[in-house]
């Protein structure tokens, strides 16, 4: 059989209506650069609202300080010697990690965390204002906060008169409620009132990490109240000395923007497809154009049966997240999320102190577990899971662990023998 596909006619039109296509995009493309703009009236260096981070941003500008905003890949541009500042990233960015927050909070050499405070809404006739403001849920900033330590919480709580502990110097003034962070371990104030701080520091290695819970004294509304505007030049001006000692530069200091929609791309679509590795894609493309205008002349044979629809529903998403984890040999950072994450939600659910994490948590979940009747140890579990990520321990192994992890969770909320007859149940 030798019949042709296409005619020759559609075969032209196709051709010149996809070239046509092609080259108005990459005239587009020249000439502007293609970018993601967030929200002008929100959190941000952009922002000259009530919530908004101008008015700091350019206080540092006119001392002559090396500040930037970053709207592409910020740890980069803040070096080695720079300090990185990631301020009331957006939630929903968090959760699709489209901003890459958590390994920018976990590989920055210097960075400042400040969290959320505020709920607000834009005003419909000046968008770059907003109409009123709220206080957020708390869980709003330990939710950010737990993207930098583990297992810490925040206050609220009336102003103190004068801060117990003060390492910057000038005090800083917030009015009505002040949101602070419980500190927990690993982390000391550097000012605070004692159990809680308004700016705690986790020192790691050659980390150091700076969290501001209250926005308050750095956003527009608070930066001209008191000695808020000092106190935050001094903050940003200690924590940018920290590990640098004598370096006769100026360090950066990078606004992270991407964290409120904020993404720049300067690249043009004609400068990539023409540079390495891109090229690749641009021969295939012209080659498959010349294989789509041959098949119009002729073709020999049945017809090629179509290839089954791609399944895009939860069950295959979850199975390839699975397949892709276990490519990477994840497996251990995976067990250590699940264990800790189903201790924390045990403990919520037992009312467990705040104050109380890793080996503390795990000893005051054994004494419960205990007059409980549980079977396993908390305590174990953590040990075991410690063996398991620092050594090459096998599938198998850590899926023991696991399922001990479900069973004690079981056990301890619904009791050794509840758990024992949904176990059969689920079995049968």
């Amino acid at each position: 059989m030798n019949t042709p596909v296409f005619s020759r006619r559609v075969i032209i039109l196709f051709v010149a209506a996809m070239t046509t296509m092609f080259a108005l995009s990459l005239i587009v493309s020249v000439n502007e650069d293609s970018a993601q703009r967030g929200n002008d009236a929100g959190p941000g260096v952009y922002s000259t609202s009530a919530v908004g981070y101008a008015g700091f941003y350019n206080l540092l500008k006119a001392l002559d300080i090396k500040a930037t905003a970053s709207e592409r890949d910020s740890l980069s541009d803040a070096g080695y010697r720079g300090t990185l500042i990631v301020a009331e990233p957006m939630m929903q960015l968090i959760m699709s990690g489209e901003s890459t927050s958590s390994m920018k909070l976990t590989e920055a050499r210097r960075l400042l965390l400040v969290l959320p405070k505020w709920n607000w809404s834009r005003d419909e006739r000046k968008p770059e204002w907003i109409s009123e403001m709220t206080p957020a849920t708390r869980n709003d900033a330990e939710i950010v906060l737990t993207l930098a330590v583990f297992g810490s919480s925040v206050a609220r709580q009336a102003a103190p008169d004068a801060w117990r502990v003060n390492e910057i110097g000038h005090s800083p003034r917030v009015d009505g409620a002040v949101q602070l962070v419980r500190l927990s371990r690993g982390m000391r104030a550097i000012v605070g009132d004692g159990e809680n701080a308004l700016v705690a520091e986790i020192s790691e290695d050659d980390r150091t990490v700076w969290i501001l819970s209250d926005p308050d004294v750095m956003s527009n509304h608070g930066i001209m109240k008191g000695d808020n505007g000092a106190f935050m030049v001094s903050l940003i001006e200690k924590l940018s000395s920290a590990g640098n000692g004598d370096y006769a530069r100026k360090p950066a200091i990078v606004f992270d923007e991407t964290v409120h929609g904020y993404f720049a791309q300067t690249d043009s679509a004609l400068k990539m497809m023409l540079a390495p590795p891109f090229v690749v894609v641009t021969i295939l493309l012209a080659l498959t154009a010349l294989m789509l205008v041959s098949a119009g002349f002729s073709r020999f044979g049945a017809p090629v049966a179509p290839a089954p629809v791609l399944d895009f529903g939860k069950e295959q998403l979850i199975n390839n997240c699975a397949r892709l984890l276990d490519y990477g040999g994840h497996h251990a950072t995976v067990l250590d999320r699940y264990i800790r994450m189903t201790i924390n939600s045990a403990a919520r659910t037992l009312h467990a102190p705040n104050r109380l994490s890793g080996g503390r948590l795990a000893e005051w979940a054994d004494t419960i577990g205990r007059s409980r009747g549980v079977s396993e140890s908390c305590a174990a579990l953590l040990r075991d899971l410690s063996n398991a990520s620092g050594g090459r321990a096998g599938i198998s192994r850590l899926t023991d662990i696991a399922r001990r992890a479900h069973k004690w969770k079981g056990e301890i909320l619904n009791g050794s023998s509840v758990h024992s007859r949904c176990r059969k149940r689920d079995q049968a």
